[in-house]
């Protein structure tokens, strides 16, 4: 009976002992890690936020260029300001550009097949 006692309680230890290690590596697995200087990254609110050119004609002027329908949309803080980032799908195709959000300049844009 002692040594079944003692069994339980050795798995008892384990499992937290184990709970413990996958806590620190999820701790690890951050985004937002700036001891290290490695990249962080903010989001921003397309409904908070000001400015000059709204999302919905960011995606009209990328759409000039891609003839496709709204994957995804982000705004982000670039190194020359505020910039949104639009992805367009079309049957075959995937397009994807960024514009300035305080300018309107097309600042790329990249294609891709399905």
């Amino acid at each position: 009976m002692k040594g079944a006692r003692l069994a339980g309680m050795g798995k008892r230890m384990l499992m937290a002992g184990a709970g413990a290690v996958f806590a620190a590596l999820l701790a690890g697995c951050g985004d937002n890690d700036d001891a290290s200087g490695g990249p962080t990254r903010t989001t921003t609110d397309l409904a908070d936020t000001d400015v000059a050119l709204s999302w919905r004609d960011a995606v009209a002027l990328a759409q000039e260029s891609f003839d496709g329908d709204l994957a995804s949309i982000e705004l982000d803080d670039g190194r020359e300001g505020l910039v949104y980032t639009i992805e367009l799908v079309s049957a075959d195709e995937e397009y994807e550009t960024v514009i300035g959000a305080d300018d309107e300049r097309v600042r790329g844009g990249d294609r891709a097949v399905r």
